[in-house]
């Protein structure tokens, strides 16, 4: 995924975006599903593990730039009931 990152990565946007968390996904597969359809509607997006020891099966958030999160959210939405 181009723009999903982790927040481990060196990326200057993490220093001036504010990140909204908008799905709390059940393991890092799920939420990387997620953030692709999210990115190709143009949504930049960022996952961040729940624990601080993540694993492939610990929550994963799903966060979005502040001033698109209520578009992310209603696009994820859309999403999830087509699945």
């Amino acid at each position: 995924m181009n723009g999903v990152f982790s927040p481990d990565q060196d990326n200057h946007k993490e220093d001036t975006v504010m990140w909204t968390v908008i799905y709390i996904a059940p393991n890092r597969a799920t939420a990387e599903k997620y953030g692709e359809h999210l990115e190709q509607e143009g949504i930049f997006v960022q996952l961040r593990a729940v624990s601080r020891k993540e694993t492939p099966q610990g929550m994963v958030e799903i966060q979005v730039p502040q001033s698109e999160a209520e578009e992310a959210h209603e696009i994820l939405t859309s999403i999830m009931n087509k699945i």
